[in-house]
């Protein structure tokens, strides 16, 4: 089994639960800011769409952008729980003296389709409305001209024991592909609802000809690469999402 943080010595590990400090630091400096920078919120992959695995929670992403990771959270917790208080407090700062600041980028549901909605293929997704809803409710009051959610990573095909030592994966990589296209569907269809709201899908960027997660673009059979990452960004830039 493939554990992201085997690699990492103490120090790396100290490093990585002490990023919240510069990036709370960061945030504080930039909420009066007059260029507006990205905020990631997510599962994981918020993480993992911009740089390497690490064990941080809050942290400082490229180009000054911050990236509030809420853990593994399904899709399906956030919409009908919320956001964890880690991921509250920065947005509730923003939300009162960063108006306009901060562009949100939404990114959930990998976990859902991985562990969750193979055993249940023909239960109604109305929780992807709610979390839509709900993520574009945090910010309200931040005025943020937009609202990004961007589809999580497709399935990898691999068996458990060459997975994340941390991961579930159950069925089939035909039948996780086919909850992927699923939620993805219903994932639009809700963002398409939002007046401010924009759907973002960078699936092309990372699959193999068979639709699941290339295997050279995995390091754990659930994220993708700092490679896709790269990618990733660079398309941001090429679509006008990011300036």
């Amino acid at each position: 089994m493939n554990d992201p943080d085997a690699g990492l010595s103490v120090i790396e590990r100290i490093r990585g639960k002490l990023r919240f400090i510069p990036a709370w630091a960061w945030l504080l400096l930039t909420l009066r800011g007059r260029t507006p920078r990205e905020l990631w919120i997510g599962d994981s992959h918020a993480m993992s769409f911009n740089q390497a695995i690490s064990n941080a929670m809050v942290m400082r992403g490229p180009e000054g952008s911050i990236v509030l990771r809420a853990g593994a959270r399904l899709m399906h917790s956030l919409g009908r729980r919320g956001h964890p208080p880690h991921v509250l407090r920065p947005i509730a700062l923003i939300n009162r003296f960063g108006r306009g600041t901060y562009l949100p980028i939404f990114v959930a549901g990998e976990i859902d389709v991985r562990t969750q909605m193979v055993s249940r293929p023909d239960d109604d997704l109305s929780w992807v409305e709610a979390y839509v809803q709900r993520s574009v409710g945090l910010l309200r009051e931040a005025r943020a001209p937009r609202v990004w959610f961007l589809a999580p990573p497709p399935p990898a095909d691999v068996q458990p024991a060459q997975a994340w030592v941390y991961a579930t994966i159950n069925g089939t990589v035909e039948q996780r592909l086919l909850q992927f296209d699923r939620l993805r569907t219903a994932l639009r269809t809700a963002v398409e609802a939002q007046p401010r709201a924009t759907y973002l899908d960078f699936t092309d960027l990372m699959t193999d000809e068979t639709g699941a997660l290339a295997a050279n673009l995995t390091a754990d059979g659930c994220h993708s690469t700092v490679a896709v990452a790269r990618t990733i960004r660079a398309r941001l830039h090429e679509t006008g999402v990011l300036s």
